[in-house]
């Protein structure tokens, strides 16, 4: 072979082989490697909250509106609350992590501020502002009716702390909510 043959030939070759390197077919990799981009069904997003609340013992309820702010299993519900009385929520859920149902464990304070009748002696009676400050424990359940809708039921014990005859100390709240997710 001549010596121009060879370098021929050898340059021929040197640049077919990443023209069929750029046409062999690349491994699939390892399923165990391939990142899923559906979101995990344990998580929830954070969103907007509205709730009933319901008087145990038949006398009324409260309305309520305020965000649901989530992280993995924990939530943060913050809600302003309307009944004969303005009031507010502050409260904490773990939610077991099972995918469409999902019961949950809920701690809180729901406060209201109300008008307390003093009687003075011998002169008109007198209005002043009062803020009664409560405790709340509850279970309950969510459920996943897609991925931005949920809706939620639990029944509620709460105490509540300077009080006049105006609030009993211990009710009986059941709730049913729902939650509009981003």
């Amino acid at each position: 072979m001549s010596p121009r043959l060879y370098r021929v030939s050898v340059a021929a070759v040197i640049l077919a082989v990443p023209t069929a390197a750029a046409q062999a077919p690349v491994p699939a990799p390892p399923l165990a490697q391939i990142k899923d981009d559906k979101p995990d069904e344990d998580t929830i997003d954070s969103g907007v909250l509205g709730v009933l609340r319901i008087d145990g013992k038949g006398r009324g309820f409260a309305i309520g509106a305020g965000l649901a702010l989530s992280r993995g299993t924990l939530e943060v519900e913050l809600m302003m609350l309307k009944s004969d009385d303005t009031g507010g929520y502050l409260g904490l859920r773990y939610r077991l992590p099972t995918g469409v149902v999902r019961p949950y464990g809920a701690i809180g304070a729901p406060g209201f501020v109300f008008d307390h009748e003093e009687a003075a002696t011998g002169a008109p009676s007198m209005t002043t502002r009062r803020f009664a400050l409560g405790v709340r424990l509850a279970a309950g359940v969510e459920v996943k009716l897609n991925d931005h809708l949920s809706v939620q039921g639990d029944l509620g014990y709460e105490h509540f702390f300077f009080i006049d005859d105006h609030f009993e100390a211990d009710v009986f709240v059941p709730t049913l909510g729902v939650i509009g997710r981003l």
